[in-house]
């Protein structure tokens, strides 16, 4: 007897037609492989079967070939490689085409070192160590308690003693093309503190005050308001005829405290 199985028509044998569909439970054995044509692979097992581009995947578990810190980059077109595993604190370069590799970064030439901040403060003390070969320091918002020279001072023993800038140690300042001035004692410039839209501001650069055997010295731009001409800008410039390291500079006002200001520290290499 000869059986016809269709999803469509039903099972039909000889003088008999059942309409619907087929339900089979349990295990289905074929005989024979099923062909492509009927919806099979046309192979009696999985292996060696290529599978085309996936139009959209499900999220991968874990990617093949990988280890403990590499990074997968495209090594070709179609290909995707494995950087090696670098050490803690580098940073991953590009090669452009090529296998990007991890490398150490510089410090750079500035490096950003300390935030001192003054309040009704009597003096601002900054240290200077490390192996930096230059300081440069930016002041801003400098506000004397009166009318008062605002200085720079150096020390060479831990701010247990700190002695003014001297020998030429000047400011200069010049207002609308005129009136220029200079004063010694280590001044950076002279405020008018009763006028708080005006505060003082600038930056200085300490060349090499870490070495023993040089003279030592500073040099930068300042701005502030004096009480007689108004607001100036000006250049001030500083040396000491020490030739001991220093350790540290202090700001301080010829009278008083310093009202406010803030003191950004940088060492250069």
């Amino acid at each position: 007897m000869t059986v016809i199985i269709d999803g469509t028509t039903g099972i039909t044998t000889p003088g008999e037609t059942n309409t619907g569909n087929l339900s089979v439970t349990g295990t289905t054995t074929l005989t024979t492989v099923l062909p492509v044509t009927s919806g099979g692979t046309g192979a009696s097992s999985l292996s060696g079967i290529t599978v085309g581009t996936a139009t959209s995947a499900t999220t991968a578990t874990n990617l093949a070939s990988g280890v403990a810190g590499a990074i997968p980059y495209q090594s070709g077109s179609g290909a995707t490689g494995f950087s090696a595993a670098g050490s803690s604190g580098q940073v991953l370069t590009s090669a452009g085409v090529g296998t990007p590799t991890w490398t150490t970064p510089s410090s750079g030439a500035m490096t950003f070192i300390s935030t001192t901040t003054a309040s009704n403060s009597a003096t601002v003390d900054i240290a200077l160590s490390g192996s930096y070969t230059s300081f440069q320091i930016i002041f801003y918002n400098i506000r004397p308690a009166s009318v008062s020279d605002f200085q720079i001072q150096y020390t060479t023993n831990n701010f247990s003693s700190a002695s003014n800038w001297e020998n030429t140690s000047l400011y200069a300042y010049s207002h609308g093309g005129s009136n220029v001035s200079t004063t010694t004692g280590g001044s950076l410039f002279n405020n008018q503190a009763s006028n708080a839209s005006y505060p003082g501001s600038g930056t200085i650069t300490l060349p090499n005050p870490l070495g023993s055997g040089v003279k030592k010295s500073y040099v930068g731009l300042v701005q502030a308001n004096n009480n007689t001409i108004g607001t100036y800008t000006g250049m001030v410039s500083g040396i000491n005829e020490s030739t001991s390291a220093l350790n540290g500079v202090r700001f301080i006002a010829a009278s008083g405290n310093l009202t406010s200001g803030t003191f950004k520290l940088y060492g250069i290499t």
